[in-house]
């Protein structure tokens, strides 16, 4: 695993984000069981002070010196590493007991102030044994670096008024000559950390061990599926199109997952279209190519003779290259069509001036093979859009109605208002479009009736470019089409007062085109 990898950063971030946690976790609850233990030793030090101070007082109503009161205070407490400390009003140190070992820490002369309760640096512990209030202060380090802690019992006092108690406090009533105070060092209070060390470094390796399992897993379950997309990306690269990969894992993943199934079958949907269209175009541009050829040669070698062979055959060569041309511009103009970075004009347009002008454009065609052409359409209001596309639009349609209707058929053409929209609907009799092909027939070169492909003229590029055009204006077009009824193209285009400047609707052809041909299987009948 390299360490640049996504899954070795996931791994590292995991370990990381859980160690630092239990760091935390781990330096809370050592402080809160520092403070714990520094305050239960002090509680039992303020217990010993209390005794200290009544075994002083007793030898002090005695008569016994400083020297006497500090070595038997010592006695009783029992503690070498706790100095007694035996201090007059004034708090300067008059005895201390035992001796320090080091001189720099000998007490003896020192004056130290015993601070009033507001100014305790160590909270002071509860009652002792004996019913007094102990107080508790720090003491600066000596020469060693080490400091002490100071804890003396608070000395009960009456007022003249009282009314005076038998007992012990009557014993502590007597003004004291000392004050009696223990020294503890900060050591002697305890260490949580020293004493819990080896259970906290096991307890640490555990959870290093565990941290480490729980962040492997975590990394792998986001690595893995990227892993395979990965994979299956460059399966893709190589030529491999259609790749799936399993949809599962956390929402995300299985989001991601879905979008790279439905890219991989655009792509391939979308390569496949390229090899039908490159092969669609060369077999439309090779066959009037070898006609051109062959009539050309023929004339070059002189195997046509006469006048009216020469004719013919440059009559053919003419109609063979005007018919490149058409496909050509036709080509040229659905690129165009199709390209975002081309808007389309917006100007407000008069459909039934367009419709007519079609129908008339057209009538000696439909004259001639005996076609009953209809139009219904009055008092449209414009659409916004561009004339010469939308021109393009409905003479493709009436053209494309013409090609497919037997001789004696019937062309209508209804228009009028959908809502927002305006309708045109262009019905011809006698054709069907079979179900299977209804969602291809606004491919490039897409033809339903193979075998008629070389008898209809045309390049096969009108109804992609309608399709283009529509989707251009933000509208729609619909195909329904019935065996006994025939075939209907039905067109919306917003109304001018519905439709924003600037709307350029483009939408999957795919996708677009096969929800249009699941709309009605009636022709519409706009109003």
């Amino acid at each position: 695993m390299r360490p640049s990898s996504l899954r070795g950063r996931l791994l590292a971030a995991f370990t990381a984000i859980i160690l630092l946690t239990l760091f935390v976790v781990g330096s809370g609850v050592l402080w809160i069981i520092q403070s714990y233990r520094t305050q239960l030793s002090v509680d039992h030090f303020s217990e010993l002070a209390a005794m200290a101070s009544g075994a002083g007082r007793q030898l002090e109503r005695q008569d016994g010196k400083p020297e006497e009161i500090a070595a038997f205070v010592s006695n009783v407490v029992g503690r070498p590493d706790v100095r007694v400390l035996v201090l007059d009003p004034q708090g300067k140190v008059l005895a201390a007991r035992p001796a320090p070992g080091d001189s720099d820490q000998d007490f003896a002369g020192r004056v130290i102030d015993v601070p009033p309760a507001s100014e305790q640096r160590v909270a002071a512990g509860g009652r002792s044994l004996l019913g007094q209030r102990t107080r508790v202060w720090t003491f600066g380090p000596f020469g060693s670096g080490r400091g002490y802690i100071l804890v003396t019992p608070v000395l009960p006092t009456f007022q003249a008024d009282q009314p005076r108690t038998e007992g012990l406090e009557r014993f502590f009533a007597r003004q004291a000559s000392y004050r009696i105070v223990l020294a503890v060092p900060e050591q002697s209070l305890g260490s949580a950390f020293r004493e819990l060390f080896p259970r906290l470094l096991i307890a640490a390796l555990i959870a290093i061990a565990a941290s480490a399992a729980a962040a492997w897993w975590l990394a792998r379950s986001i690595a893995r599926p990227l892993r395979r997309i990965t994979t299956a990306a460059e399966q893709m690269a190589r030529g491999a199109l259609r790749q799936t990969i399993p949809e599962e894992g956390s929402q995300e993943v299985a989001q991601l997952a879905v979008a790279f199934n439905t890219m991989s079958r655009e792509v391939e949907s979308s390569h496949q279209a390229l090899k039908e269209f490159l092969a669609n175009a060369s077999h439309e541009l090779r066959t009037p190519l070898t006609s051109i050829q062959g009539f050309s040669q023929a004339l070059l070698d002189g195997a046509l003779t006469g006048i009216d062979a020469a004719e013919e055959a440059g009559k053919i060569i003419n109609e063979e290259a005007n018919r490149m041309r058409l496909l050509v511009e036709d080509l040229l103009y659905l690129s165009r069509v199709e390209s975002a970075h081309v808007p389309a004009n917006r100007a407000p347009v008069d459909v039934e001036d367009l419709l007519q002008e079609e129908a008339r454009r057209l009538q000696h065609v439909t004259e001639q093979r005996g076609l009953r052409l209809a139009l219904e359409a009055t008092g449209l209001p414009p659409v916004l859009g561009d004339a010469d596309e939308l021109n393009r639009l409905f003479g493709n349609l009436l053209e494309n109605a013409v090609k497919y209707t037997p001789d004696g058929g019937a062309i209508t053409v209804r228009a009028g208002t959908d809502g927002p929209r305006v309708a045109v609907a262009v019905h011809n009799t006698g054709s069907y479009i079979p179900d299977e092909d209804q969602p291809r027939v606004f491919e490039r070169f897409y033809r339903v009736e193979k075998s008629r492909a070389r008898e209809v003229d045309g390049s096969g590029l009108g109804l992609a470019i309608a399709w283009e055009i529509v989707q251009r204006h933000g509208g729609t077009i619909e195909l329904a089409s019935d065996p006994d009824g025939g075939t209907t193209f039905t067109v919306r285009l917003p109304l001018a007062a519905a439709t924003p400047a600037g709307h350029d609707a483009r939408a999957s052809r795919t996708t677009e085109a096969s929800a249009a041909v699941r709309g009605p299987q009636t022709a519409p009948a706009p109003v």
